[in-house]
């Protein structure tokens, strides 16, 4: 399935009602259907029918196939000359891909915004993506994935750093991990023009964050409320919850540091989604 899709599950979306869902979704509303007949009359077939039915829904999912109609492309404080548009071959599935052309200084940065559902307490937010550098990440700070306010009303920002992918919490410039060379090692550095598929779990009633690259979790970049040496212990000498409201894609630099970069494949969704999702 390639097109955006909200589904009314347990959580709360931005509607009363249920949106409806694009005719590519047939295919996964019968299957959930056939899972939970099946567990009716057989009691095997109920976990394996209804597992794999729950498996294929998730809040939101887009590959921007039909390019930027679920999106607003945003250029906070001021804009210059970062593009963002819709571009056909070298997608990660389907024919499309977006592609970001982020300029060198602050204002030339762009971003697309999409809205999130709002979560019960208890649960947890689960973002994937895929995404695909031109040219590896340098050394300066970058921002390409921001939850706006979201702690402390400041941005809740995923990026670049020392090139390795990390964290940065703007109310006070934090990073995750700490860039010393053991919190550097800790974290993984993607490889130029592969797609990576990023994941990251975000508990708002606590702040603790964990990603995972490629499907593995990267130690360097959890919060987990225990301060770890190199990793989160400058984090949480501040620690904060998280108030989301919405996610944006795009590329944001601090230090003269131009980049091309594409996204593809975005799901959200309140349990784990993986690389296959």
């Amino acid at each position: 399935m390639r097109t955006a899709l909200f589904a009314c599950t347990g959580l709360v979306l931005f509607t009363t009602a249920c949106p409806p869902t694009s005719t590519d979704d047939v295919g996964e509303g019968e299957g959930e259907g056939e899972g939970e007949g099946e567990g009716e009359g057989e009691g095997e077939g109920e976990g394996e029918g209804e597992g794999e039915g729950e498996a294929n829904v998730v809040l939101f999912r887009d590959g921007f196939e039909s390019g930027l109609s679920s999106w607003t492309t945003v250029s906070p404080d001021c804009s210059g000359s970062g593009t963002v548009g819709v571009v056909d071959g070298d997608a990660h599935g389907g024919s499309k891909r977006l592609e970001v052309v982020g300029g060198a200084n602050y204002c030339d940065h762009v971003f697309v915004d999409v809205p999130l559902p709002t979560l019960p307490a208890s649960s947890s937010l689960f973002v994937r993506f895929f995404v695909r550098v031109a040219a590896p990440l340098g050394q300066n700070h970058v921002t390409f994935a921001t939850f706006p306010g979201a702690m402390n009303g400041k941005n809740l920002r995923m990026g670049g750093q020392s090139g390795i992918y990390m964290w940065n919490r703007e109310s006070d410039d934090a990073t995750l991990p700490e860039l010393s060379p053991t919190g550097i090692a800790a974290s993984t550095t993607p490889t130029a023009n592969v797609w990576s598929c990023v994941e990251l779990q975000l508990d708002p009633a606590t702040g603790h964050l964990t990603t995972f690259v490629d499907d593995d979790v990267v130690e360097g970049l959890v919060i987990d409320g225990e301060a770890t040496a190199d990793i989160d212990r400058a984090w949480l000498r501040s620690p904060s919850t998280a108030t989301v409201s919405s996610l944006r894609l795009g590329w944001e630099s601090y230090a003269g540091d131009a980049r091309t970069i594409s996204f593809d494949d975005v799901a959200i969704n309140d349990r784990r989604i993986g690389c296959d999702g």
